[in-house]
């Protein structure tokens, strides 16, 4: 049997930090090409995950909002081969 290993961190420690308003996920969720619930981990990518929060929450928010480029600055910071997520 094979088999392998991967890095993951937990979106959920990016969300409490940033998404004040709890609707975030909501957004993102929105056309997303992933999807997660009931698992016991999602993971995506990092650049996937940053391209698809950046289109739908600057969409929302703006461009001004500091909740938003906060939470996409932390996001961009984890290094590539690292996945996110999403159910933790």
């Amino acid at each position: 049997m094979n088999t392998n290993v991967c890095e993951y961190v937990g979106l959920s420690q990016f969300l409490e930090k940033w998404d004040t308003d709890g609707e975030f996920m909501t957004y993102i969720g929105n056309n997303a090409p992933f999807s997660w619930g009931d698992n016991n981990h999602s993971l995506v990518d990092v650049e996937s995950f940053l391209s698809q929060s950046e289109d739908a929450l600057l969409l929302e928010y703006g461009e001004d909002c500091p909740n938003v480029n906060g939470f996409l600055k932390d996001i961009n910071e984890v290094p590539r081969n690292i996945y996110i997520d999403l159910e933790s």
